[in-house]
């Protein structure tokens, strides 16, 4: 960066393609060069929409689009605004990691200012609950870290019964182009509810930024090296929910020496999700979880399956955070001696009377009894009783 001013970053956001987020860019494009500011196009996908076709033709006259972000041509032209398309875009020529949004954040750290198109399906928080509803298995790519640097994003909006008459018209996809299954989506309640998703994201993002943001929820993330990714998807789900800091924690063990490779990785991905990364470290990885979620008044603790590479695996994690605390082990033995006694005395009397007892009296009063032993006793004899 060094001490360049940082580029502006306005995005246009929509629930699918089709809605007009790329026709609505390339309409600030013109109305700001019409006001005199030197406008480069960086990348633009018309669809052969009709259109966004007029709309491009007037912006660049007989010139074709480019062909790909060329981020080096860019930052030589050094225009005012770069006009960016499909920020989800994966694109291999582009440094790091090859999607257009990476590219952005080049243009932006040069001192570029940028205008870009976005779907909700490509936000990597919002990902898993895009895939519930769409039925598919697509990758949101772009991280709430470079949401972040967006000073604002518009909603293009909808409604479902506009764009089936803009598909109906040719407006979206032509005859040619124009299959089955996509016309049906928008008949769909699945764009409904992605109309919808796309809505509650940006109005949380919106309430986010209130004064009031400081007492949001917090969510401490355990990050174990296995599938670190799927882990930090559930718990960005339900921050989108309720708005919640995600805090995720590597706790390294000091026993361990090869622990390094993994840590830039997690760093990574916890702040994709727009979350921040802590390290301690602990041999006792549940004891070192529950103080470091108390410490930070958590409200939620997310971690992954039990699995065969874990170094909580031949002991529940539930143990661990959650333990019988005041129980001792004499007061656990008088609770399976009790048990006993109780579960024995209840049968004896249940058989004796059993022409006079329905079965599903008898269930309520050994039920009754199993919690009775487990309040004395606790879990262990609960259980064997």
């Amino acid at each position: 960066m060094n001490g360049v001013q940082q580029g502006r970053l306005r995005l246009y956001l929509g629930a699918a393609a089709g809605v007009g987020t790329t026709f609505a860019m390339l309409d600030e494009a013109i109305r700001r060069r019409n006001r005199g500011t030197r406008v480069a196009l960086g990348w633009v996908d018309a669809h052969n929409r009709p259109f966004t076709k007029a709309l491009l033709t007037e912006l660049l006259g007989e010139s074709e689009p480019p062909s790909r972000l060329d981020i080096a041509r860019l930052i030589a032209e050094n225009p005012d605004v770069v006009m960016v398309d499909e920020l989800g875009r994966h694109d291999e020529s582009i440094e790091g990691t090859g999607f257009h949004w990476n590219g952005v954040e080049q243009l932006l750290d040069a001192g570029i200012s940028v205008v870009g198109t976005i779907n909700i399906g490509d936000l990597a928080s919002v990902a898993p609950r895009v895939n519930e509803i769409l039925g598919t298995s697509l990758n949101g790519t772009v991280p709430e870290r470079f949401l972040k640097r967006a000073e604002q994003i518009e909603l293009v909006d909808i409604t479902p019964e506009a764009i089936r008459r803009r598909v109906a018209h040719g407006n979206v996809f032509t005859p040619t182009e124009l299959q089955p299954r996509e016309a049906d989506f928008f008949n769909t309640e699945a764009f409904a509810r992605l109309r919808s998703l796309t809505i509650d994201w940006l109005a949380n993002r919106l309430r986010g930024q209130l004064p009031d943001s400081a007492e949001r929820e917090k969510i401490v993330v355990l990050l174990d090296g296995v599938d670190d990714a799927a882990t930090m998807s559930r718990a960005a789900s339900i921050a989108q929910h309720s708005r919640a800091e995600i805090l995720g924690l590597h706790v390294a063990d000091t026993q361990l020496t090869h622990e390094d490779t993994m840590r830039e990785r997690q760093r990574r991905i916890v702040e994709d999700a727009g979350g921040s990364y802590h390290e301690i470290e602990g041999a006792e990885i549940g004891e070192t979880l529950l103080a470091f979620a108390d410490a930070h008044g958590a409200t939620h603790v997310v971690t992954g399956s039990p699995g065969a590479n874990r170094r909580w695996h031949r002991r529940s994690l539930a143990d661990i955070i959650l333990p019988e605390t005041g129980i001792s082990r004499r007061r656990r033995l008088w609770g399976v001696v009790v048990g006993m006694v109780v579960l024995a005395g209840v049968t004896g009397l249940l058989v004796a009377n059993r022409d006079n007892v329905s079965v599903p009296t008898s269930l309520a009063i050994y039920l009754l009894a199993v919690v009775g032993i487990t309040a004395v006793g606790g879990r262990v004899p609960g259980i064997i009783s």
